[in-house]
């Protein structure tokens, strides 16, 4: 590991501090899985303003502390540190406690309405879409759509045999990465002229035909699992138009109301990384994730619990990048700074970071979320990483008031 951290070091070098002390560094991670390629308030978005310290900063307590006063020295603080970041593009960091406060500093031309291509910041939604499906109780012929469903059940043609190993590949398993289709091919990256989303599942399941996998062993960060897991939903939806699925999830929540699934193309998006989002809409997304108005609270604890049950990681970002031995909820990170994993008691960060450095993240210890919304290069996961572990220790003394 020694090796390989020393190549994160020189990574690091595009991203430094001048002049201002900073907290906690964070190391590099890259996407790895090829996913990446309306402005306005979200519904609640919370009242973020351009540049500088939140409007709300948080009533006083029965501790007696001034929680207002408590949290405007820990936002001058990050003003200092993320206004003295060099960085290769422009970003947004913007955070909200339990209480409601909230905090943004703003760079450059980024804002909270700016919008940005997701990469592989859009699984997180795309989870939780999918689930939200789940809890609508459908059924299609009779057998219901739930964590147990197979793609058999719920892809029309479907090609993998009922006696191959995969054959009992589950839903759930394509939630979490442990699926075994996990090879990546060209129609899930950029979706070639005249392949359709159906077709392209259909290679997925051909592809992957006489691997010997068996689902639920291996975890492997992939685009694949959610494009099967979506053609499921849609089937169980009426649908053979994911944007169908999304519009009544819209519908429902009201969340996402300046963003989009269009990467390629608006006609076959690419689950894992095909959104453009604003940044108001994204908080609002977590804000309702963290708040349960968008699954029950044991869906909700699931998606945002480790998965992975013993699973064997085959590939992971996180591991590559990090050498953290990071876990996975359905469709989202569970963090953990340690190799091997040894965050499975109390309540770890979560979080769905894109291949441009996009970082939303959910702190559940202090029921806080956060994002740091930009669009660099493909690949610099680690400079969205790096400006929230920046100021990671203002962050947990601001969101925990009172100290």
């Amino acid at each position: 590991m020694a090796g390989r951290r020393l190549g994160l070091f020189l990574v690091w070098g595009t991203l430094v501090w001048t002049g201002c002390p900073a907290g906690p560094q964070g190391p590099d991670a890259g996407d790895g899985d090829g996913d990446g390629d309306g402005d306005g308030d979200g519904p609640d978005a919370g009242a973020f303003v351009d540049g500088g310290a939140g409007v709300d900063g948080g009533a006083g307590t029965d501790a007696g502390i001034d929680c207002a006063a408590w949290r405007a020295g820990l936002e001058a603080e990050m003003d200092t540190i993320l206004g003295g970041l060099s960085t290769d593009v422009d970003f947004t960091y913007a955070i909200e406690a339990a209480d409601g406060a909230t905090y943004q500093h703003a760079r450059g031309a980024s804002s909270l309405d700016t919008v940005y291509e997701s990469a592989s910041s859009s699984k997180w939604p795309s989870a939780a879409i999918i689930l939200w499906v789940v809890e609508r109780g459908l059924d299609v012929g009779g057998v219901p759509f739930d964590l147990d469903s197979t793609p058999a059940d719920f892809v029309p043609g479907w090609p993998i045999p009922d006696d191959d190993s995969l054959a009992g590949v589950q839903l759930r398993h394509l939630l979490n990465f442990t699926s075994g289709l996990h090879d990546n091919l060209p129609c899930v990256q950029t979706f070639a002229v005249g392949v359709s989303f159906d077709q392209c599942v259909t290679q997925i399941g051909e592809d992957h035909i006489g691997t010997g996998r068996t689902p639920g062993t291996q975890f492997h960060y992939s685009g694949n699992h959610l494009q099967v897991a979506g053609r499921m939903a849609m089937t169980a939806m009426g649908t053979d138009d994911w944007q169908d699925v999304f519009d009544a999830f819209r519908s429902a929540t009201q969340l996402f109301p300046n963003s989009a699934y269009d990467l390629p193309l608006p006609a076959k998006p690419r689950l894992a990384g095909g959104m453009h989002w604003t940044g108001n809409d994204y908080l609002a997304f977590l804000r309702a994730l963290r708040d349960g108005a968008i699954l029950s609270p044991a869906r909700q604890d699931a998606m945002l619990s480790d998965q992975l049950a013993g699973a064997v990681i085959d590939y992971s970002p996180a591991y590559e990048g990090l050498g953290e031995d990071w876990h996975y909820g359905y469709g989202g990170w569970i963090e953990c700074p340690a190799d091997p994993f040894d965050c499975d008691t109390g309540l770890p960060r979560t979080s769905c970071a894109g291949a441009y450095g996009a970082y939303p993240f959910y702190d559940r210890a202090r029921d806080a979320i956060g994002l740091v919304a930009r669009q660099g290069a493909i690949g610099t996961f680690q400079q969205g990483a790096l400006v929230a572990r920046s100021v990671q220790t203002q962050f947990e003394a601001w969101a925990a008031c009172p100290p």
